[in-house]
């Protein structure tokens, strides 16, 4: 893949979006290139978990030479 044009760490694609027994929606993705946001959807609740993460998990770019470059 190339590592310029990758979908996930440029924040257009999701990485995981299931479902997960009719019920529930489990969604992975990247979001403001370095926090990778886990989102869990029950019928009344949502959680999210957001952690910084310094490679791209599909293509291992380092996201975080980006950062310093647009600094």
């Amino acid at each position: 893949m190339n590592k310029n044009k990758c979908p996930y760490c440029r924040g257009v694609k999701r990485i995981r979006d299931d479902l997960v027994h009719y019920t529930r929606r489990s969604i992975l993705e990247i979001k403001h290139g370095n926090q990778l946001w886990s989102k869990f959807i029950l019928p009344n609740n949502e959680y999210e978990v957001m952690a910084y993460i310094r490679f791209c998990p599909m293509c291992g770019r380092n996201l975080m030479e980006e950062n310093n470059e647009q600094s």
